[in-house]
């Protein structure tokens, strides 16, 4: 008699049903791992330019070993400082372990750590087995770029002026401003522009779920 009970109880109640299976595609991407470890290269090129002895660049190797480890740490921001540090206060003409014109060291050092950074911050929430789509990278890359030729541009114009022997005309002040002024000016539209298109794609989100708000789901009527 409780056999039947318990038979018509379990009746009236919705049957329990598994999860469907879904299946997400992805396009080309990159392993998490292979970023950090680019990261850490970058640092140590950086190093390699602007370090005298072997001591110091042990230290640089270190902590390109913990931006690998730990990208979403203080380490990436600490290294940036330390070598920017050690570039500003380093003599003219003083030697490094890779002697490279003035001009050339500072667009090296800016470059790989401006990398650096740009590479950590991707993979600062991921695991180190995640894999990242070359489409994620390329969607940050052009402001990165734009940011880039600015502190470039930037670097030149500092050197220009501090050279005594160089007498550097104002008109070319001038242009290197405007030139300044107008990759900030296309940094800060295109990144309006991805968050526009980034709005865009969450409203179409929440529009899909509010059409599928009516579907009818399975429940005891459907068995």
């Amino acid at each position: 008699m409780s056999a039947v009970i318990e038979w018509f109880a379990s009746a009236g109640a919705p049957r329990q049903r598994p999860d469907p299976m879904v299946e997400i595609g992805t396009g080309a991407a990159v392993s998490a791992w292979v970023l950090r470890v680019t990261a850490a290269v970058a640092l140590l090129v950086a190093s390699l330019v602007v370090v005298s002895g072997i001591p110091a660049l042990v230290v640089a190797g270190a902590l390109a070993v913990a931006v690998a480890v730990a990208p979403h740490g203080v380490f990436p921001a600490v290294t940036v400082l330390l070598v920017a540090l050690e570039l500003l206060r380093r003599p003219a003409g003083a030697p490094s372990l890779v002697d490279l014109p003035a001009p050339v060291t500072t667009a090296v050092v800016l470059y790989t750590l401006h990398l650096m950074v740009f590479l950590s911050r991707r993979v600062a929430d991921l695991s180190p087995r995640a894999a990242v789509e070359w489409a994620a990278l390329r969607r940050g890359a052009v402001p990165a770029l734009a940011a880039q030729g600015v502190a470039q541009l930037g670097a030149v114009l500092a050197i220009a002026i501090a050279a005594p022997q160089v007498r550097l005309p104002w008109v070319a002040v001038g242009v290197l401003a405007v030139v300044v002024a107008l990759l900030v000016l296309a940094g800060r539209t295109l990144h309006r522009s991805e968050q526009q298109a980034q709005a865009e794609q969450r409203a179409q989100a929440r529009q899909y779920d509010h059409d599928s708000a009516g579907i009818p789901r399975w429940g005891r009527l459907d068995d």
